[in-house]
């Protein structure tokens, strides 16, 4: 069954059951051979086409009921079909659920799936009427003011941040009201385009009617380009971009005007320094794709590589930079580590671990204790229970030697007898010389950590199960091991009582090579759910 055709015969339906008539752009639907396959596959599709042909509306939606009854069958077998994209089956369900009780709930995701449909008559149809910011805005700046004295309708991300820490009910009031005075101009903007009769508009003109309209929106300044009904984000030529900043944290961006890159803007903070760039989700797909086949030759390569800089290490000579290099590298290997600098005083990694890091134990293990990325406390336990670990406790203990606590640990010994700090460009020019694939960098050795693991426990799970009853089964598994994934990257979040807890949602959306994680979900007969199809920026093509 064609799912697309489906879907789109489903939205005809939809409007013609609270229009009460049909359109020449809806009978050209609905007549096409495409939906006359269709209707051979579903009787009570020809139902419902056959009842309007003869004008006969109570028959129509008798037939509507049907298709309810016969799509709630068919559901499992949707969700069972790798080849069925996350937000088509989202949109079945929500058929599903609308077509059998009405569902507002239901009619409300057919609203926001419907932009994926490309049918501009569809979003005439879905239009809402222009609503007001007043009731909002007067509550956020009561709130506002009651909090800090000064009269406007927002809290600093200083201010945000104290008071989810100090009064999280009111917080709480503060984000629903915010939500309530962006949903106004997110459906305004919703309006207008769908209005426009087009797909997409000039991101110029939404920007004047929402003025003209007086509404305010949180859209940061200075990007050139097209939009949707969902808010999403072109270029001038069509081409979807991949994301967009947030406009609190980014008031602005600075749209690449010089011909060199692939970036379409940069964020721009209101400090003025520059943030993340962005792309087209096409150029996403391209890097990303670029990004793992690297990562495979990285991963052919490692056992090579190892081989060679192995040598250096057994045979350590602190004077030597390849000895210590070679160690660094080992190292970062062995604990999925970052490699850091030793001119980032707020983030270590391990070409930056200074002798304070590095804890001595009775057993002639050590452990090293860090703040890594985002202050995150991060440990390395090397134990002696290999002839590979006793070669390195042994090279550490050489370089200990003689050092303060706040002496850096990797260093090179000179002839002069001072030691040089050994800089993250000497590790990456090693990386090379010892035979790593140009298309890599050191940072790729976490991502060949995670995607080597991942690859592990899949291979070991299709051994232990054949299949999953429901899809949320397997999900579950699979997160568990992105979780432990997640432990070997030091990857955590923070937790609701202010601890923190690995999480494995990172490793899952920038470690692990997502072609593993289409192949485990086709593995088990299962429709790749919505996030992986966002990594996979499916919706760009």
């Amino acid at each position: 069954m064609n799912v697309d055709t489906l879907l789109k015969n489903l939205y005809c339906f939809l409007y013609i059951y609270y229009q009460r008539e049909t359109s020449p752009e809806v009978d050209e639907i609905l007549f096409s051979q495409d939906s006359q396959a269709l209707a051979v596959e579903m009787p009570s599709v020809k139902k419902a086409v056959q009842s309007l042909a003869k004008g006969n509306l109570d028959a129509f939606d008798d037939a509507l009921m049907d298709i309810g009854e016969r799509l709630k069958g068919m559901t499992t077998k949707f969700s069972r079909n790798a080849d069925v994209a996350a937000t088509q089956l989202k949109a079945i369900k929500a058929f599903t659920s609308w077509l059998r009780t009405g569902s507002e709930t239901a009619f409300n995701i057919l609203d926001k799936y419907a932009v994926n449909m490309r049918m501009p008559w569809l979003g005439q149809f879905f239009a809402k009427d222009l609503g007001s910011q007043d009731v909002p805005r007067k509550a956020l700046q009561k709130l506002v003011y009651n909090y800090t004295g000064e009269h406007r309708d927002s809290f600093t991300l200083e201010e945000a941040k104290k008071l989810s820490e100090e009064e999280p009910d009111i917080f709480k009031a503060y984000q629903k009201l915010r939500r309530e005075y962006n949903q106004v101009w997110r459906d305004a903007l919703s309006t207008f385009v769908r209005n426009s009769g087009k797909t997409l508009v000039d991101t110029e003109d939404a920007l004047r009617f929402m003025k003209d309209n007086g509404i305010q929106h949180n859209w940061p300044s200075g990007f050139i380009g097209k939009v949707d009904s969902e808010g999403e984000w072109y270029t001038s030529d069509g081409d979807k971009i991949n994301g967009k900043p947030a406009g609190p944290m980014f008031p602005s961006v600075e749209m690449n005007d010089t011909g060199e890159g692939d970036w379409i803007f940069v964020a721009i903070r209101a400090d003025g320094t520059r943030g993340n760039y962005f792309y087209t989700s096409k150029k996403k797909i391209e890097k990303t794709k670029i990004k793992f086949a690297a990562v495979r030759e990285l991963i052919d390569s490692i056992d090579g590589m190892r081989a060679k800089w192995k040598p250096f290490i057994k045979k350590f000579d602190e004077t030597d930079p390849k000895s210590v290099g070679a160690l660094v590298l080992e190292m970062s290997f062995l604990f999925s580590s970052r490699i850091g600098s030793p001119t980032n005083e707020n983030t270590q990694g391990m070409s930056s671990i200074r002798l304070k890091n590095v804890w001595p134990q009775p057993d002639g293990s050590i452990k090293i204790r860090y703040k890594g990325k985002k202050g995150v406390q991060t440990q390395h336990w090397l134990k002696p229970d290999s002839v590979n670990n006793r070669v390195l406790l042994k090279a550490i203990d050489e370089l200990m030697e003689g050092k303060q606590p706040r002496d850096f640990l990797f260093t090179t010994l000179l002839k002069n007898g001072s030691r040089k700090v050994l800089q993250p460009s000497k590790v990456r020019e090693l990386f090379y010389q010892f035979g790593a694939p140009a298309d890599t960098t050191v940072h790729k050795l976490r991502t060949l950590r995670a995607t080597v693991l991942m690859e592990e426990m899949l291979r070991d799970l299709y051994k232990t199960k054949n299949s999953y009853t429901k899809p949320e089964l397997f999900n579950r598994d699979l997160m568990k091991m992105a979780t432990e994934v997640g432990k070997v990257l030091n990857h955590k979040r923070t937790t609701k009582d202010g601890g923190t807890e690995a999480t494995g949602t990172t490793a899952l959306q920038n470690y692990i090579d997502p072609s593993l994680l289409v192949e485990a979900y086709q593995h088990y007969q299962i429709a790749i759910p919505l996030w992986l199809e966002k990594i996979l920026s499916r919706d760009a093509e």
